[in-house]
């Protein structure tokens, strides 16, 4: 199945599932702009990513309700990807933050780990290795020589 978030009129988000012959079906509205999606590995919560606010937002088949599981604050940088583990903690990249962080499902910020790029764009797990990718382009150049690995593949134990 494949999903999506949408723009709207209002300046918020539709976030559905694209139907077969690609019709986009709306499942829930978000008063903001959503960037990124991720199930959880039960398929039970979907979460999504409002980089705006620098929320973290939970929404579940067969419910409107759009819930909101962590703000970030927005110094941290912005949300970027978003993956799911084991324990449905929900980790995320910070674009500009140097870094990627991991909510807990109650909603606390439980783990931090620093990278040596601005701008981690996506992440996704391959076992017990969170893979990052990142971004080279928006990045000065000036700060590419404190961080000559932008534009890479990182991989982090966790």
């Amino acid at each position: 199945r494949l999903w999506a978030a949408m723009a709207t009129a209002s300046g918020g988000s539709a976030v559905g599932e694209i139907l077969p012959g690609g019709v986009f079906e709306p499942r829930w509205s978000v008063d903001e702009p959503v960037q990124s999606l991720c199930w959880d590995a039960a398929g039970e919560q979907l979460h999504l990513a409002a980089p705006a606010s620098g929320s973290l937002l939970i929404v579940r088949p067969g419910s409107a309700l759009v819930r909101r599981l962590a703000p970030l604050p927005k110094g941290s940088g912005r949300l970027s990807g978003l993956a799911v583990d084991a324990q449905d903690g929900v980790w995320t990249t910070l674009r500009d933050g140097w870094s990627v962080v991991r909510v807990a499902s109650d909603g606390s910020l439980d783990r931090m780990v620093g990278l040596p790029v601005p701008c981690p764009t996506d992440l996704a797990f391959a076992g017990s290795r969170l893979l990052i990718t990142t971004a080279r382009q928006p990045v000065p150049l000036d700060a590419l020589e404190k961080a000559p690995l932008s534009g890479r593949l990182l991989a982090v134990q966790v």
